[in-house]
């Protein structure tokens, strides 16, 4: 512990938006066929959050990119799987108006294309 090859700690700028989401469960059936309870961040505030961190002017181009597909594919997947999840509730109000509302362009793009 504490050692020069340890894992050190990175700020998430605007953490605080995905965290006061409401928090997603679900149960799960693991590899050894028990249940377990799986607790993650609302699909909607990552794929929120990966929009707002994408289009920061001063992110990494490789972090912008990687961040760009992984709204796409979350998103994707609450369209197809997760339809009770809207972006248009109340729920989203912690992010900013004009990243819902891109999302929401994003996400009627989407629907149209299939």
């Amino acid at each position: 512990m504490g050692g020069p090859d340890d894992l050190e700690a990175a700020e998430i700028r605007n953490i605080k938006r995905l965290i006061s989401f409401p928090k997603f469960s679900q149960v799960i059936i693991e590899d050894d066929g028990y249940p377990a309870l799986l607790v993650a961040h609302d699909p909607r505030a990552f794929a929120l959050h990966k929009l707002w961190l994408s289009e920061q002017a001063d992110r990494e181009p490789v972090k912008k990119q990687r961040g760009h597909h992984q709204r796409l594919a979350v998103v994707q997947f609450i369209i197809q799987y997760l339809p009770q999840y809207q972006f248009n509730t109340s729920e989203i109000l912690m992010f900013p108006k004009d990243v819902v509302q891109k999302a929401k362009e994003k996400i009627s793009d989407m629907k149209d294309r299939g």
